[in-house]
């Protein structure tokens, strides 16, 4: 654990004696209120060094694109937590399109007990895309979305361009690659045996460990039995109704 615990008299941290909510309140609200206002930069510098530690500034302004936090209607506190060194702030932050995002933020005390700083930040995506309304799909589900992925992406490398494959991926996925660099990341599949051999019809097999994962995750994995055998891994994220791709990588078994 870090962070320094206050100790009054009889050896009680200060959590015990005083429970600062407000402070903790005041500190999550002027955080998604920075945001708001799209203040990138200061808002990720106001966090503790510990979270900066963890999380990049990149990494920070891509969950900001992706959830549309600056573009949030507000934040509801569910929860407060203690613990002797830190505070959990667990509640709802409802974005642009009044989707309820559940968020979690882990702080500590700089100076007990009106001065807090955010250490943590993580979200609910299971929740998350439970309330857009995700239901774990099927076999036959899975095996479809797996099957149509593989198509488009056997259809791209064939024309030597990858936008029909890159188009329906996911928003998440978007906002970390161009078009260009997923031409350039699949480039090498752009030849043989990968364009002479048809692999989008073969008899597709996944593994039983695939399904929606606890973080909201859809995990295809399996394997594509046909004149040309492949293995393929891929994530998908569930979005205006539909799971999309976040993450597709193949190779030759």
């Amino acid at each position: 654990m870090i962070g320094a615990v206050w100790i009054l008299s009889g050896g009680c941290s200060l959590f015990e004696v005083e429970k600062p909510d407000k402070y903790l309140e005041g500190e999550v609200l002027r955080f998604f209120g920075s945001l708001k206002e799209k203040v990138i930069h200061d808002t990720y510098l106001s966090t503790h060094p510990q979270f900066r530690e963890k999380t990049s500034l990149r990494d920070f302004s891509w969950l900001n694109k992706v959830y549309g936090l600056n573009q949030h209607q507000g934040f509801t506190t569910e929860s407060i937590r203690y613990q002797k060194k830190l505070a959990e702030v667990s509640g709802i932050l409802d974005l642009s399109d009044g989707s309820p995002l559940p968020v979690s933020l882990r702080l500590i005390p700089i100076k007990a007990p009106a001065e807090w700083k955010i250490i943590h930040l993580s979200f609910d995506l299971r929740k998350y895309v439970e309330s857009q309304g995700m239901v774990e799909p099927g076999l036959t589900e899975m095996n479809s979305i797996a099957r149509r992925s593989l198509t488009l992406f056997q259809d791209s490398i064939r024309r030597y361009q990858m936008d029909s494959f890159y188009q329906p991926i996911s928003r998440i996925w978007k906002a970390s690659i161009t078009l260009q660099e997923m031409n350039d990341h699949y480039a090498r599949y752009m030849r043989d045996p990968f364009l002479s051999e048809d692999f989008s019809d073969g008899n597709l097999v996944l593994q039983a460990s695939s399904g929606v994962r606890e973080d909201g995750i859809l995990n295809l994995k399996g394997r594509v039995v046909s004149n040309l055998n492949l293995i393929f891994d891929s994530d998908y994220f569930f979005e205006n109704g539909r799971w999309n791709l976040i993450r597709f990588e193949i190779e030759l078994e």
